[in-house]
């Protein structure tokens, strides 16, 4: 998928596909320079729409008003003892 559905989004190009990679078990390459992102394997077209469903439903939009104008954030909890 290009560059520029992702900006859209407001997520960094390669986290679709390193989320698809995750769910499928399958090794990615990324190829920034050419803008091409590859999930190694056979997969359907069916499968990987379910999968960027779900990532828009995880990391795109609101979870509380469904709004895609969402910035994510990682953050690590610690507790050393």
């Amino acid at each position: 998928m290009p560059a520029d559905v992702y900006i859209v989004c407001c997520q960094h190009v390669a986290d679709p596909t390193k989320y698809f990679g995750c769910e499928l078990g399958a090794q990615t390459q990324f190829d920034n320079k050419n803008d091409r992102y590859i999930v190694n394997g056979s997969h359907t077209s069916d499968k990987l729409q379910d999968l960027l469903d779900g990532f828009i439903r995880k990391f795109v939009l609101c979870p509380e008003c469904d709004n895609p104008e969402t910035n994510l954030v990682c953050s690590v909890l610690c507790s050393h003892q």
